[in-house]
């Protein structure tokens, strides 16, 4: 059993996930790591090739490639399908356009090996705003309005700085046996809502620009996640009777 496994939902990520396979393995091996890539695909193009290939000349990669008729849910159910065959303590979730730089995988991973956290999310807004490599400022400041407006309706989600973030890692035991829904649009919310652990951190990250594929936020991205809020609302641990008289939660 590796020590972690990374999911990597990919659709349509041909000209990047070359790179991605070989800087995340080159900064997990040094690091000491014993480690799985685990491409979740929802491709119909060259990243199907792409893909074949990487796992042929590597061990340490699969690809779990999913048919239109499996691909119920999105990048959540992706996780939770990747999730199926991961076999290791650690798991690991990134983006596969490299916006996630895949060196600081070993930064991700570190509070989990040293015990100190059971959740560790990137966050782009450590500093105060969120670090965004691309000129296009347009899908920043959506993200910023729907992190603002995400927080505001669950206070639990304020336990870290960016709750809608696609970078972060975790200790399987966490989400076993917890319904994580597969059309949640961030699964690392309903991670951070409904899952079993008691230490979080957080680690800094400025957002690179997109190595290739095209951003999925939109209008029917926007109510998706007002979905998501309105089912996580009821299991909001700060709105829970019998955490009444627990310390509130900074914004």
């Amino acid at each position: 059993m590796q020590d972690v496994v990374v999911l990597v939902p990919t659709r349509h990520d041909a000209a990047s996930v070359a790179a991605l396979a070989e800087r995340a393995g080159t900064a997990l091996g040094a690091a000491g790591y014993s480690w799985r890539l685990v491409f979740v695909d929802d491709s119909d193009d060259a990243t199907v090739a792409v893909l074949a290939g990487l796992a042929a000349v590597s061990n340490d990669i699969s690809v779990l490639h999913r048919s239109p008729d499996e691909r119920a849910g999105g990048r959540a159910g992706a996780i939770l399908a990747g999730l199926e065959v991961a076999e290791s303590r650690w798991v690991g979730v990134m983006g596969a356009t490299l916006q996630h730089p895949p060196e600081l995988l070993v930064d991700l991973l570190e509070p989990l090996r040293a015990e100190t956290a059971q959740v560790v999310v990137g966050s782009r807004y450590l500093d105060g705003e969120e670090g965004a490599g691309p000129p296009d400022r347009v899908r920043p400041a959506v993200s910023a309005i729907a992190r603002r407006a995400v927080r505001a309706a669950l206070p639990g989600s304020r336990v870290v700085s960016d709750p809608l973030g696609g970078f972060f890692a975790f200790e399987r035991a966490v989400i076993d046996d917890v319904a994580i829904n597969a059309d949640a649009v961030t699964f690392l919310l309903d991670l951070l809502l409904r899952g079993r652990w008691t230490l979080v951190a957080e680690i800094p990250y400025t957002a690179a620009a997109r190595g290739a594929g095209r951003s999925s936020a939109g209008v029917t991205e926007a109510w998706r996640l007002a979905w998501q809020v309105a089912r996580l609302r009821p299991v909001d641990p700060v709105r829970r009777p019998a955490l009444a008289g627990a310390p509130a939660v900074a914004l």
